[in-house]
């Protein structure tokens, strides 16, 4: 969803902040166990140091000790529980590194739009012909029966296609083909008379919009949520889409308008689409497609 809206400057702001509040509240919770322990091994250096006095005390009475050795045996006691002060910072260093590490793998093992080296094939606009071969497409390598298999297709640019058929015959499939959010196991898909495959994936997101029926909204405001990927948007513009949307009285509604505050995933689910076909109005793609059931 996140680059399906071409997002990713505003997703990766709000997930910024997210971070830095579950850090804080980790890192509170660290000082806490920390703090904790490190008063215990002060009070089991207190209780050793006073064991030690004690028992020493009495054996220097009944002639068995030195009033030095006991100086000596006092000394070397603290000295030897020491070691347990320094058990928390190594367990608080342990545990960073251990998260970091494991933070770290799993970025690593992502995917990415543009493997090193790869010379992906930059459009200034991408008008949205496709021409469709023998293309198959399946979601696990496990799966017998292909998920779409198409043998010709063929769309030109600014034609109007419907789509019908049962559920599961593979229309959100194809939308997801279409608009570059899968891609094709085997056959051709040709973009602009271009494999889709070789084009710039951000230049499909820039002019390929696509709308699912799980339309998501993230937290901010509306005005926040209609600019994702757009930045320089005006008044005028963000007016313009909720009026082709349908969702301006809506939003009208609301105390603070635009600025009206929505929290993750918030909205009624019957709101949602409406909202997020203002976003792709706004975005004016070359190329719409929108799934619904």
């Amino acid at each position: 969803m996140i680059l399906n809206y071409c997002a990713q400057s505003s997703a990766f702001r709000t997930s910024g902040n997210h971070i830095n509040d579950v850090s804080a509240t980790i890192s509170m919770k660290q000082r806490f166990l920390t703090s904790l322990l490190m008063t215990w091994t002060q009070e089991v250096q207190g209780i050793v140091y006073a064991v030690v006095l004690l028992v020493g005390c009495y054996m220097v009475m009944s002639g068995d000790m030195t009033t030095g050795a006991l100086v000596g045996m006092t000394i070397l006691s603290s000295r030897t529980i020491a070691p347990l002060s320094q058990i928390s910072g190594v367990m608080s260093r342990w545990q960073q590194a251990k998260v970091a590490r494991t933070g770290i793998d799993e970025l690593m093992k992502r995917p990415i739009d543009q493997p090193e080296h790869s010379k992906a094939v930059h459009r200034a606009v991408i008008r949205g012909s496709y021409q469709i071969r023998n293309a198959i497409f399946k979601y696990s390598e496990d799966d017998q029966l292909p998920a779409l298999a198409i043998q010709k297709l063929d769309i030109r640019a600014g034609e109007k296609i419907a789509l019908l058929g049962r559920n599961g015959a593979g229309k959100s499939t194809l939308l997801q083909l279409l608009s570059g959010m899968q891609i094709a196991e085997s056959g051709q898909l040709l973009l602009d008379g271009i494999n889709m495959p070789l084009l710039d994936p951000a230049d499909v997101r820039r002019d390929m919009g696509m709308l699912t029926q799980n339309a998501r909204l993230f937290f901010g405001t509306v005005r926040e949520n209609l600019t994702m990927g757009m930045p320089l948007a005006t008044d005028e513009d963000i007016v313009r889409a909720l009026t082709l949307s349908g969702a301006l009285p809506f939003v009208q509604s609301q105390q603070n308008g635009i600025n009206f505050q929505i929290m993750e995933g918030g909205l009624r689910p019957v709101r949602r689409p409406a909202s997020g076909a203002v976003i792709r109005a706004y975005a004016d793609p070359s190329a719409q497609y929108f799934t619904a059931g």
